[in-house]
């Protein structure tokens, strides 16, 4: 065998490289996302219990109000007591839910398997079969939901670009493909999420990717960028692609006011037409890809 096929074979056989460690990372970062969204959902206090027997709901009891009672022809005891609540007694063998400790946020839950009862913390508000609160509790679960979606999308949008060779002599200058998800954020949830989402992106990928100079860069980028977008849009007289241009255009004329700060030196203007230039191309292709996402996306409403 010949001393290439011997390196050949190596590097295949050669463990993690950085792209799967990228991989991983990015696949953390979104699950993360997820996990606080959900986290963030679930933490509030709620007031109701449902007791369920068979998979039917026999009974909904306030927590605010105290008592002990037997449930299930007497099998099963339910106490509720300092707005929680617990299984204290029951007949089954095991005794796993009466030595599983009280609950109180929504959406816990105790189980008795055999003898099928559930104890099931639910809002009160969703106890009363209020639409209205319902309705705004789906569509925050919603909106977090697309906001883990589009963090995870513009995080793999920032090592994408990292992959592009683009260097014009000043470290940290990005081409700001990753703004095609806060284009789209912009108009699907508004300018405050799409801040939050540039915000986190910004700093996530610096720390994964790149460097404390790309972070500052693209903070500076990011920021004048989105403002520019905020305002042409509020006025109602460009459309995407004209929001998408001028968010390129500022995106790099944030970046070098940053440079020339760095540096010290307005020489480096001499970049300006090429970033001017680079800003609407990259501002447009944005343009028209958000365009054909926002049409897609149509009967999702998030704001």
């Amino acid at each position: 065998m010949s001393h290439k096929e011997n390196k050949s074979h190596e590097e295949k056989a050669s463990g993690f490289k950085k792209n799967d460690l990228i991989l991983v990372l990015l696949v953390f970062a979104a699950a993360s996302i997820f996990f606080a969204g959900h986290l963030f959902t679930s933490q509030k206090s709620a007031g109701v219990v449902e007791i369920q027997i068979d998979g039917k709901v026999v009974e909904t009891l306030d927590l605010q109000k105290e008592r002990a009672f037997k449930i299930n022809g007497g099998t099963n005891t339910v106490q509720i007591e300092n707005g929680k609540v617990k299984m204290a007694a029951a007949n089954c063998p095991d005794q796993i839910c009466v030595h599983q400790k009280a609950i109180s946020r929504n959406g816990e839950s105790i189980i008795c398997l055999p003898n099928k009862i559930v104890l099931k913390i639910v809002d009160g508000e969703e106890a009363e079969l209020d639409a209205v609160t319902n309705y705004d509790m789906k569509k925050n679960t919603v909106r977090i939901a697309w906001f883990g979606v589009f963090t995870a999308l513009a995080l793999i949008f920032s090592y994408v670009e990292t992959l592009i060779p683009f260097q014009i002599g000043i470290p940290g200058v990005k081409l700001g493909l990753a703004n095609l998800i806060v284009v789209v954020a912009l108009y699907k949830m508004g300018g405050k999420d799409a801040l939050l989402l540039s915000v986190t992106r910004i700093v996530l990928s610096g720390f994964i990717f790149a460097s404390l100079f790309s972070i500052l860069y693209s903070l500076a980028g990011g920021l004048l960028s989105l403002a520019v977008m905020v305002i042409l849009k509020k006025r109602g007289s460009f459309s995407v692609f004209g929001v998408s241009m001028a968010g390129g255009v500022f995106h790099n004329v944030g970046q070098l006011i940053v440079a020339m700060l760095v540096v010290e030196t307005f020489s480096v203007a001499y970049y300006v037409p090429v970033l001017l230039i680079a800003g609407v191309i990259t501002g447009f292709i944005i343009g028209v890809v958000a365009n054909e996402m926002l049409k897609r996306l149509g009967s999702i409403v998030l704001s």
